[in-house]
């Protein structure tokens, strides 16, 4: 660890995220096998190193799993607690036990074998990852805990699902947007999050707009216009029309 924080650390590397700092670090590593030589050896460490990889045994056909591996109990708000951040789970597993697989920057779930879904670490304590489709279900069965649930105010959901929250101009928008979600099971996504962004073009989206995009409007689905249409006024006329038959 010395040899690399004076090789790759010194002066401190300043980067945009941790793929560009690893490409840094194994930019200087090679570039210190290529060109270093140790003192009072002949030889650099790039021909030592080819000689010594002679004598090495392969490598294993399946990578070395590096990740910690601990298990958790997912508590009834479809969670689990790691190290001070809950990683949400679909509903069907609440009180069973899972695996966590923790990396450096990941954290997946696993039940029996199974992946059930892979998160993107927190690297801040108490930076909760709730994902949203996890909670599609005991949402619709709780539609009026949609004002104030945190898997629709913090949860991990794509940009258009976040741009419909802001434009849709109806007092329900939360609960259209769950509508919207659950189209899911029977849509394909892309086509789903192409009708979104379709629907947030107009300013005004609503769930009956995405689903006229998809084609799979109801028949009592109201299509509300985005332009408002002023009109006029006919009293006017309607004098105009009593005056001439007072005339005739």
């Amino acid at each position: 660890m010395a040899l690399i924080r004076r090789i790759a650390f010194t002066p401190m590397p300043r980067v945009k995220d941790f793929i560009e700092l690893q490409q840094h670090v194994d930019a200087c590593c090679l570039e210190y096998i290529q060109t270093h030589k140790i003192r009072y050896r002949t030889r650099t460490i790039k021909e030592m190193l080819a000689e010594e990889r002679t004598r090495l045994n392969p490598l294993p056909l399946t990578p070395m799993d590096t990740a910690k591996t601990v298990t958790a109990l997912v508590g009834s708000d479809l969670t689990v607690l790691f190290e001070g951040t809950r990683y949400s789970v679909p509903m069907k597993y609440v009180g069973q036990k899972v695996t966590l697989k923790v990396s450096p920057f990941t954290l997946s779930v696993w039940h029996k074998g199974q992946e059930i879904h892979t998160h993107t670490r927190a690297l801040q304590k108490g930076n909760h990852q709730y994902v949203t489709e996890h909670y599609l279900e005991l949402m619709s069965h709780k539609p009026r805990s949609l004002m104030n649930a945190l898997p629709l105010k913090q949860g991990i959901m794509p940009e258009e699902f976040k741009a419909f929250l802001k434009l849709c101009p109806a007092k329900d928008k939360e609960e259209q947007l769950l509508q919207i979600m659950l189209l899911a099971r029977s849509v394909d996504p892309e086509s789903l999050l192409w009708a979104v962004r379709k629907a947030n073009q107009s300013a005004s989206p609503t769930y009956q707009l995405v689903a006229f995009f998809l084609g799979i409007a109801s028949e009592t689905a109201e299509i509300k216009p985005c332009i408002k249409v002023e009109h006029p006024d006919l009293r006017e006329y309607d004098r105009l029309v009593r005056g001439e038959h007072e005339h005739d």
